[in-house]
């Protein structure tokens, strides 16, 4: 079974030091986990992944 840990997402770093990171939902990212992790990068600048490790701990609920 695939958990949030497992998915495969996407990263590339761009020369000027920023970061792309593409998200791969599988069937694990439902559409609460999804806004949930977009509302918690809105709110903070711990990055995409220290928000999918609270995502992961905690759950969309």
């Amino acid at each position: 079974m695939q958990t949030i840990e497992t998915l495969n997402h996407h990263r590339s770093t761009l020369k000027g030091g920023g970061k792309i990171v593409i998200i791969d939902p599988g069937a694990v990212l439902t559409a609460e986990a999804t806004a949930m992790l977009q509302a918690l990068h809105s709110r903070s600048t711990g990055g995409v992944d220290e928000h999918l490790k609270v995502l992961a701990e905690k759950g969309a609920d």
